[in-house]
């Protein structure tokens, strides 16, 4: 008889939290948006999200900013 191993339950949200407290979000901040049954549209908005993926860190991930890209094209940068 096959025994089935069950995977170890993990609470809601806990991806959420350890990824925000990478990001340097506080606990409290990283919990409260964690909880929250908004989409990830609608918590890209949140303090957390705007603390932890900053304008310095996105650029570090190697994205490209438009506000940057439209002063260049228009001979401003």
């Amino acid at each position: 008889m096959a025994t089935h191993v069950l995977p170890e339950t993990v609470a809601p949200g806990a991806a959420k939290v350890r990824n925000l407290l990478a990001l340097g979000v506080s606990k409290r901040q990283a919990i409260l948006t964690s909880i929250s049954s908004k989409s990830y549209w609608h918590l890209s908005k949140t303090k957390a999200t705007q603390v932890g993926m900053s304008n310095e860190w996105l650029k570090g991930q190697g994205l490209v900013s438009v506000r940057d890209l439209w002063l260049k094209a228009q001979g401003y940068a």
